[in-house]
């Protein structure tokens, strides 16, 4: 205990790191996750009340270990939170995708046979009707289609089928190029047609 009184902003540190790593690998473990951090909250609040009447080392080393545990509850919900996944409105939630209209918000990258580029879902029809949406989709073009559509970024788009999935790894140790993508917020990816 004496090792961490010098240091105070290293155990909560470390308290925070331990809830984002626990939210990375296990994110449906702590379903409600903001109540839980709000819970450990007001615990801390009452123990802290508690431990000012009582001069018990007992007191103060939970009043410590309660702040702990708020703090990997806080660090658990920031990354729950941040998660575009989990918003009702997020493409990955939405059923039967039809058409969808986004705004290039990506440059243009060009790879062997065709360009890249970062696509902000707006919209979708989906079972015909309009509905707002979001998501951030890799998209595809043939190098023919881009010097017809003039692609820039901020260009309107507006794609027919739905956006696929990015696929998770084929073999073993494979790099897991679903997940890289997942930490950036993007789980789709889609593959436009040579135009015309």
């Amino acid at each position: 205990m004496f090792f961490w009184n010098p240091y105070p902003f290293l155990r909560i540190s470390i308290a925070t790191a331990g809830g984002i790593l626990l939210a990375y690998h296990f994110p449906e473990w702590l379903p409600s996750a903001a109540w839980v951090c709000i819970s450990f909250g007001l615990l801390f609040a009452a123990t802290l009340l508690w431990t000012n009447t009582r001069a018990s080392p007992v007191a103060q080393y939970l009043s410590g270990f309660i702040l702990i545990l708020f703090f990997a509850s806080f660090g658990y919900t920031l990354l729950v939170q941040h998660d575009a996944s989990r918003d009702d409105q997020h493409i990955l939630n939405v059923e039967k995708i039809e058409h969808w209209q986004g705004r290039v918000v990506g440059w243009l990258e060009e790879r062997e046979n065709s360009y890249r580029t970062e696509v902000k879902v707006e919209k979708v029809l989906s079972n015909g009707q309009w509905k707002k949406a979001s998501g951030r989709v890799l998209t595809y073009f043939p190098k023919a289609t881009i010097d017809t559509l003039a692609i820039q970024y901020g260009t309107e788009l507006l794609l027919a089928n739905a956006p696929r999935t990015v696929d998770p790894p084929m073999n073993p140790d494979e790099f897991d190029y679903q997940r890289y993508l997942a930490n950036q917020q993007i789980f789709h990816q889609h593959f436009v047609g040579v135009i015309g």
